[in-house]
């Protein structure tokens, strides 16, 4: 990223970074990326299955950077950090019930109801379905389970690999290829994960076999299950199973909008085995969700993590008098708090409870407003090999939150800052009022377009164009809305103000507004004030840096060049609190170098604590650069924005 170079540049002077989904888990997804488009700070990422937004940081890309996902069938909400789960984002509507759909998958009826394959030997032994080959050959034992076409199943468990070379799960008539779970121990191992099943089949076929490499080896599985659930669309894929025996409602807010997931009783409600990327240790956590509530006398709970006897646990409950409380205990030490301001409105809000290890404290905020917090005290780790993951009801059974609604859980081993938490609830605000949420046509993204005007997205898919702002879908254009497009198959386009230019499988489109603007200004927000493109970098030490981009200087050319200059001490605590404003004007004749007129000028005063950090303009090549430095043992975040003047015989003449 940076200016277009004037001659031949090294690669320092402009700021590179390499973004895949091996490398950069945020992106998400197992398809290609197909597309890429700048909004502001945001990179858009067209994806084979979604567009990813991701606005990542630099200082500390793992804990600090995020993401958000827009596909047909889902959209995230922004995700920060080290993301956990992300739940309750889906667009499937209407009623589902926790309905156990393995029948015998305990085994406790021997091994009835499981169909044999060729030269297959089942048998249960200990309370398990022992599966076993007459000689190397692939032997399975199997159930045909009728699923609803495009539904999230979860899938558990348990399998140890007894005499064979591993033991295999395999789920059959679901998206993608089949989907295995390989147990390569003789000790039973017990997973969770979840398959979708697929658009061209209502039948989903699990089968278990041994991988055997000589006569009678076997392999042995117990403890198998399938519910409905909400898919985990974070990079983890651990779903919440749904439970119980009477049906959760699921209800789009309006078309194409927010999914909320209501009708939580003891018998109803969403539940996570015991997972161990929930174990946050003396970690931060933290958790936004959507939800809104009715009339009501009794606590409720929204999620909880916990076992059913004593041990550490964490949970967010509602109270009887409306109050949100987020409750955190090691097994001896217990914290809460509570908020004074009651919701039992009917409102929809994004809350974020947020575990904040760095202050020591507990926080809770609603619409990016801190409402509540609690000194953490001597609250030590949360850790519970027994803990369980709920939405809806406790794990003592009690408590269901029978007048909530509940969307959009996303839980990461991130604290969020408050500036990441406003960004949220400011991105939010047109989701909770019922705006389109969900790419339209796709699955993949084709191509992309950014307007600079207004940080409008234009994503292109093979049956139309979306046009996004923040986290919502605000327009979708086909045939049908541009009357000289006759395929719907859109491959390439350009965003910028009133005028979407579109190129289609057939020919070339063009949707122009009457007032050019219009929708920017409506739709997607007043245009932006830009002050001058920013350089970034980090600092460790007290090492002088260049940061880039940086602003190149042509021959012929004078420059003004103005730069603002702050730097922050990476963490809760800014210990440094830099600032410093420099001025200075840089020429070049033809066939010459850059040279500086006079000197770099300070102007103002210089912010620092300690006195060996400093910030100038500095000739580095071709271009001149913002060089700082920073403080031994310090890790400091530094941007720079920068104004600059240009005068050039490229673009100005003198008579």
């Amino acid at each position: 990223m940076g200016p277009l170079p004037y001659a031949s540049a090294t690669a320092s002077a402009w700021r590179t970074e390499t973004y895949s989904a091996a490398t950069v888990v945020h992106i998400g997804g197992s398809g290609e990326s197909t597309s890429l488009a700048s909004a502001g700070d945001t990179l858009c990422i067209g994806r084979s299955d979604r567009l990813t937004l991701l606005a990542r940081d630099a200082t500390n890309p793992t804990a600090g950077s995020m993401a958000a996902y827009i596909a047909p069938r889902f959209a995230t909400g922004w995700m920060v950090g080290d993301v956990r789960l992300a739940a309750l984002c889906d667009a499937m509507t209407g009623a589902v019930t926790g309905t156990e759909m393995i029948i015998n998958g305990g085994f406790d009826t021997g091994f009835a109801n499981w169909q044999a394959g060729t030269n297959a030997s089942l048998s249960v032994v200990a309370g398990k379905m022992r599966v076993a080959s007459p000689s190397d050959a692939w032997v399975i034992a199997e159930q045909n389970i009728a699923a609803v076409v495009g539904q999230t199943y979860a899938v558990a468990a348990n399998a140890n690999k007894g005499t064979a070379g591993s033991g295999v799960i395999r789920c059959w008539g679901v998206e993608g290829a089949p989907v295995d779970r390989t147990a390569t121990s003789s000790i039973d191992f017990s997973q969770i994960w979840q398959v979708t099943a697929a658009l061209a089949t209502a039948t989903v076929q699990l089968q278990v076999r041994p991988v055997a490499g000589s006569s009678g080896q076997y392999a042995e599985f117990d403890n198998i299950s399938m519910r409905p659930g909400s898919a985990d669309r974070s990079y983890n894929g651990v779903p919440l199973a749904v439970m119980g025996t009477t049906p959760i409602q699921r209800t789009a807010v309006a078309t194409g909008g927010m999914v909320e997931w209501s009708g939580f009783a003891t018998t109803a409600w969403l539940e996570q085995p015991f997972s161990a990327r929930l174990q946050f240790g003396s970690g931060p956590l933290s958790m936004p969700l959507v939800f809104r509530a009715g009339e009501g006398s009794g606590t409720e709970t929204l999620v909880s993590r916990d076992s059913t006897s004593t041990g550490a646990r964490w949970r967010l409950l509602l109270t009887g008098g409306g109050a949100l409380q987020l409750v955190a205990a090691d097994g001896t030490n217990t914290v809460s708090a509570t908020t004074a301001a009651t919701y039992r409105d009917g409102a929809r809000r994004e809350v974020v409870p947020v575990l904040n290890r760095s202050l020591t404290r507990l926080e809770i905020w609603v619409d990016g407003e801190l409402a509540a917090t609690a000194a953490l005290g001597s609250l030590g780790s949360l850790d519970n090999a027994a803990a369980t993951l709920r939405v809806g009801l406790d794990q003592q059974g009690a408590n269901p939150a029978t007048t909530c609604a509940i969307a959009m859980l996303r839980i990461t081993a991130s604290e969020m800052s408050p500036a990441q938490i406003r960004r949220s609830a400011a991105d939010m605000r047109p989701v909770l009022a019922g705006q389109p949420i969900f790419l339209a046509g796709g699955p993949g993204v084709t191509a992309l377009s950014r307007c600079p005007l207004t940080d409008r997205v234009a994503a292109f898919t093979a049956a139309g164009s979306n046009l996004i702002r923040g986290l919502v879908r605000f327009a979708f254009h086909t045939s049908t809305t541009i009357a000289s497009a006759t395929s719907n198959n859109h491959k390439a386009g350009s965003l910028c103000g009133g005028t979407l230019l579109i190129g289609t499988a057939a020919q070339a489109a063009a949707l122009i507004d009457a007032l050019p603007g219009k929708e920017a200004i409506l739709t997607a927000g007043p245009r932006p004030v830009g002050g001058g493109f920013v350089a970034r970098g980090v600092t460790t030490d007290a090492t002088p840096l260049d940061l880039a981009p940086r602003v190149f200087v042509g021959e012929r050319e004078t420059v003004l060049v103005e730069a603002r200059i702050i730097g922050r001490v990476v963490g809760a605590a800014d210990t440094e609190r830099l600032s410093y404003v420099r001025r200075a004007t840089y020429y070049r004749d033809a066939g010459g170098a850059i040279t500086l007129q006079g000197s770099v000028q300070a102007s103002g005063t210089d912010t620092e604590v300690t006195g060996t950090a400093d910030a100038t303009l500095a000739i580095v090549g071709d271009w001149v650069a913002a060089r700082v430095t920073g403080v031994t043992g310090k890790r400091i975040r530094w941007d720079s924005t920068f104004t600059v003047t240009r005068i050039s015989e490229e673009t100005s003449y003198a008579a």
